[in-house]
């Protein structure tokens, strides 16, 4: 996992967030790319892989195992502003061979990343976490089917984990939708989203494990997917030179057909 210390507090002091000309992306995400696994213990992992592949034909997607873990994404400029989010949206496996050691149903969590100016300068980093518990998904879903939850569209709810407190002021924890947090008593409307994850969270268990993929962010209509894919298998010489031998081969018969 990227360290988040001054680095981060450069990052979003200096981010300019512009529009792009292209309405929806689709990123394919390869292992050893700019999504890194970090914040692993107790046996947790994530990885890009082969071992289940998704609903759109991939081959792959992000394997997840618990205790805990983070597949995150940094990027340098950060991300959007949380009041301009308007879409996020991603597909989800419990896998069938999977044990929580919490509830039978436990989801994976996606997590943004936040960086709120304060008033006497630099920044207040939390997390809007998303997690099945507090959206109704326990005893509503199939081991071993993808899940598609769309947080905008369905005005699913996240909650804040802020400098290791769980519990907002009043010890109860709030569930908000993004447009909810947004310009709350609790994050600011000037507020950054610097990052996001998927992940597994803590004290689920070493033989917890889930599938991610196909997560869609975006700001002011413009919206980008990543989907997770394992790197694409490379022929070896031997089978390149049957390749090319059998395209000669057919080029031959062509121009012998049509002499």
């Amino acid at each position: 996992m990227l360290k988040r210390g001054t680095f981060i507090l450069a990052l979003v002091a200096a981010a300019v967030f512009a529009a792009g000309a292209v309405h929806a992306t689709t990123i394919v995400v390869n292992p050893g790319g700019s999504w890194v696994s970090g914040g692993n213990s107790g046996g947790g992992s994530s990885a890009i892989t082969g071992t289940e592949g998704d609903d759109h034909g991939g081959l792959g997607s992000l394997e997840m195992y618990g205790d805990r873990t983070r597949f995150e994404y940094i990027p340098v400029g950060g991300l959007g502003l949380l009041s301009d989010l308007d879409s996020l949206s991603f597909e989800w496996q419990v896998a069938g061979d999977s044990v929580s050691a919490l509830h039978v149903d436990y989801t994976p969590a996606v997590r943004l990343l936040i960086a709120d100016p304060l008033a006497g300068g630099g920044y207040d980093l939390s997390e809007l976490i998303w997690e099945g518990a507090y959206n109704g998904y326990y005893g509503s879903y199939t081991h071993g089917d993808w899940i598609l939850t769309d947080v905008i569209g369905d005005s699913e709810t996240l909650w804040q984990w802020n400098s290791g407190v769980t519990l907002l002021p009043g010890g109860a924890q709030a569930n908000l939708t993004p447009a909810a947090w947004s310009g709350s008593a609790y994050i600011s409307s000037d507020a950054i989203i610097y990052g996001v994850s998927f992940g597994v969270g803590s004290s689920v268990g070493a033989a917890y494990h889930a599938f991610g993929d196909y997560l869609t962010i975006g700001f002011n209509g413009q919206s980008t997917t990543y989907d997770f894919e394992p790197l694409a298998a490379v022929p070896e010489p031997a089978t390149l030179s049957l390749i090319g031998i059998g395209l000669g081969a057919l080029a031959l018969r062509r121009k012998l057909s049509r002499g």
